[in-house]
């Protein structure tokens, strides 16, 4: 069973720090060593109650995606914002549902005494084994997601050996073309009827993920991805429910389209699983999902060598293991790794393992004295969900770089 204990006291602590006006002083971001993960206490909570604010509108029910932070405090602070002071800690466990991009993480969570948690991608034999394990041991439920006749046919044949049930959401490709099956395509009803029809299996809903808003510019083509990500799924539950198959849950949420949803059609809507919100990144700034005042997240780092020469550089001690090699927002042109906070003069213009290189941003001029040997600079990661996975915690840091809190992230693999 899950240790409650532990998951009380966690949550207890997470509710003194909501209420905590002035944090006792003490260490500071200046004094971590280099390269370190740090969250903004009081903005993620802001990105929290927004988003926690869209789902109350439209009587949605969160179950966010928890793989950015991978924290079980992140994850709580998802579910509640501000609020968690006022809800119960029974109350908490008997409604912590979530989404998680492993099993890992759904075993993770579990051990913390989260009760229902969904598993978004195609599962083979060794994830429902998984899965089963985890529900035995934790009395966590765990639903899992359908695409093709493949992945059903899989799932049919280990249910039925097992003897097992699962919760099934039905998979919706939103145009993106990565996962889901094509709501017009006729093999979709005929799944859904399977699953329907089948002793182990419970269609509980169909599930979007509007991940073909990254490749936005702007808001407004944000706006449309959003439409088209709820026009599409909703159509599919019309054309289900046409033929007498009742669809109980319809869920959407990628972080650009909850950022600016089609508030038109989220009354129909009835699950909300965004998940970078809670820190946000370059690549929803830069196609403005997001202002950089809203990234919650930074990677600290320090200029640990300098060249004064015909190539004039700084050296950070933060690479790729700390920054990821993702690109960002490249199709917007945006060409760097990570934004410096306070310095539009400088730009990242190549990482590797463990170091950076910073030049003069295009059009400015680097002033090597201007950053003596030990200069800290913040970094806004350009995808944080990458960024975070290099790390096996998150400092939490008020809005004076105080060190408030440290949160353990979730072990990558067991």
């Amino acid at each position: 069973m899950a240790d409650l204990d532990k998951s009380k006291l966690l949550y207890e602590n997470l509710c003194a720090l909501t209420n905590r006006d002035y944090p006792e002083k003490g260490k500071q971001l200046k004094d971590l060593d280099t390269p370190a993960n740090v969250v903004y206490f009081h903005q993620m909570i802001r990105n929290c109650d927004k988003m926690i604010e869209t789902a109350l509108l439209h009587n949605m029910e969160m179950r966010p995606m928890i793989k950015t932070h991978k924290t079980i405090e992140g994850a709580i602070y998802q579910l509640h914002g501000s609020n968690i002071v006022n809800v119960p800690f029974e109350d908490f466990i008997s409604t912590s549902q979530i989404t998680v991009s492993t099993m890992t993480e759904a075993y993770f969570y579990a051990s913390y005494g989260f009760k229902n948690i969904l598993y978004p991608y195609s599962t083979t034999e060794d994830k429902l084994i998984r899965a089963i394990n985890i529900e035995s041991q934790f009395g966590t439920e765990i639903s899992i997601t359908i695409e093709n006749s493949d992945v059903l046919d899989q799932v049919l044949e280990f249910t039925e050996m097992k003897n097992v049930d699962f919760k099934v959401y039905v998979d919706i490709d939103p145009n993106e073309h990565r996962t889901g099956l094509d709501p017009e395509d006729s093999e979709g009803i005929e799944i859904v009827k399977r699953i329907i029809s089948s002793q182990h299996l419970e269609f509980y809903g169909l599930y979007v993920h509007g991940g073909h808003s990254y490749e936005s510019h702007n808001p407004q083509e944000i706006k449309k991805c959003s439409i088209e990500e709820s026009e599409m799924v909703l159509s599919f539950k019309t054309y289900l429910e046409n033929q007498n198959i009742s669809v109980g849950t319809v869920a959407i949420g990628s972080t650009p389209t909850a950022s600016h949803p089609a508030t038109e059609l989220m009354q129909q809507i009835t699950e909300f699983h965004p998940g970078n919100y809670i820190f946000y990144d370059t690549h929803q700034a830069n196609i403005g999902s997001c202002s950089f005042k809203e990234c919650s997240n930074v990677i600290i780092t320090r200029v640990i060598s300098r060249y004064k020469g015909s190539h004039k550089r700084l050296l950070i001690d933060a690479g790729a293991l700390a920054l990821s090699k993702d690109l960002g927002a490249s199709h917007t042109g945006y060409k760097q790794y990570g934004v410096i906070v306070g310095h539009p003069e400088l730009k990242i213009s190549s990482i590797s393992q463990e170091v950076g290189i910073v030049v003069a941003a295009d059009g400015e001029e680097l002033v090597i004295d201007q950053y003596p040997i030990g200069t800290m600079l913040k970094i806004i990661p350009n995808h944080s969900c990458m960024s975070n996975y290099c790390f096996d915690h998150v400092y939490v840091a008020d809005d004076e770089d105080n060190v408030i809190d440290e949160w353990v992230t979730c072990p990558r693999h067991y």
